[in-house]
């Protein structure tokens, strides 16, 4: 569990790159491979979205760093899991405790880790 020092840390950084990002201009968006509409979702998205989706990829024997081979499909799938309809059962299922149906009921990326397994 986080401490409350680093929960207030983490939220000061990530408010600094909402900042960095926002700040970004068209040419500096073109460079890195952002449209704007990229980067208002991006800034917008769960703080951990990231996080939840290396945590899906390691439950389902996929290294996490295969996520960001393709830049296409990590924004894609970044995308879906940042707009998940089900966030309830994926959090119980990430943390280890019972849900009903498993991930592939429920994540908007599980065909995407599929591919990636199937491709690895």
């Amino acid at each position: 569990m986080k401490t409350i020092a680093g929960k207030v840390r983490q939220m000061l950084a990530r408010q600094r790159d909402r900042q960095f990002i926002m700040a970004l201009g068209r040419s500096d968006l073109s460079d890195a491979g952002i449209t704007p509409a990229d980067r208002d979702w991006i800034t917008n998205a769960p703080a951990d979205t990231r996080e939840c989706m290396e945590a899906m990829s390691r439950s389902l024997g996929l290294d996490p760093a295969e996520i960001g081979r393709d830049r296409w499909r990590e924004l894609e799938m970044a995308q879906a899991c940042s707009q998940c309809g089900d966030v309830r059962n994926c959090r119980k299922y990430l943390n280890g405790k019972p849900v009903n149906e498993g991930p592939n009921t429920f994540c908007p990326n599980f065909q995407r880790f599929q591919d990636m397994i199937e491709q690895a």
